[in-house]
């Protein structure tokens, strides 16, 4: 399936080679919303990684580029350097997103963005998510 199968949208794209990790983002509100799913995928919209932001979309892609760019470029992060040589092999793509479903039952109102992350990673098992599924 493609990402906006899943109602996403293309919020912008990527990039990395041996100077780091790129995200060029385009103007859309999804980028201060939390409580969101994004994606990554590679340049045939195939998903590479799957997550999920309870902060403001904008602040999570820029930790995602700091991160991996310390990971490519030999210092500590976060990003394992396994991880950050895969990003180089796959080398370029496109990032997309949603804001997270809202259910509402008898007892009240839940945001269930980690639920929606978990079921996507388990359904596409994505190469650069660490875990199947929670």
């Amino acid at each position: 399936m493609h990402p906006s199968d899943y109602g996403m949208k293309e919020i912008g794209s990527w990039r990395a080679d041996k100077a780091g990790f790129k995200i060029e983002l385009g103007a859309t509100e999804l980028l201060g919303l939390g409580k969101c799913i994004y994606a990554f995928t590679d340049t045939n919209d195939n998903f590479l990684r799957i997550g999920s932001s309870k902060n403001k979309l904008h602040d999570r892609m820029k930790a995602w580029e700091r991160d991996v760019t310390k990971a490519i470029l030999g210092q500590r992060s976060p990003t394992p350097v396994h991880e950050a040589k895969k990003w180089m092999e796959y080398q370029a793509g496109t990032v997309w997103a949603r804001q997270g479903t809202v259910v509402e039952t008898s007892v009240g109102k839940f945001e269930c963005y980690l639920d929606e992350e978990s079921v996507l990673i388990g359904r596409h098992l994505p190469p650069l998510n660490h875990s199947k599924h929670r």
